[in-house]
């Protein structure tokens, strides 16, 4: 009698596939939700600044302009957008060059409970 220690190349073969195909789904559904991180990461970093900037303001008496923003980014605002994106400050707001916040499109999703 033969003693059949191991597997046979059919049963690798399967296992193999099998791994393959839970990575095809898994792959882009993880970089998904990456992406879904890194735009929260990004829309809280810009809600920070802003209140920082908003507190930088008033302690030092001083109005808003595109200089005195872009000087408190260079200062402050190092690693708001994990992506390295433009920030900018429109209507009393800091905004991301590709991220925004998500009360502005919300576009009717309701909340995970």
């Amino acid at each position: 009698m033969k003693n059949n220690k191991g597997f046979t190349l059919v049963e690798l073969i399967v296992v193999i596939g099998i791994l393959a195909i839970l990575i095809i789904i898994a792959v882009p559904r993880f970089n998904a939700y990456i992406g879904k991180v890194r735009g929260q990461v990004c829309d809280t970093n810009c809600r920070e600044l802003e209140r920082m900037y908003y507190a930088y303001l008033i302690t030092e008496g001083l109005n808003h302009s595109d200089q005195i923003f872009e000087g408190y980014i260079i200062q402050y605002g190092k690693d708001i957008c994990p992506e390295n994106r433009d920030i900018s400050y429109n209507n009393g707001q800091v905004r991301c060059s590709v991220h925004t916040n998500k009360d502005e499109h919300d576009e009717g999703e309701v909340p995970y409970l």
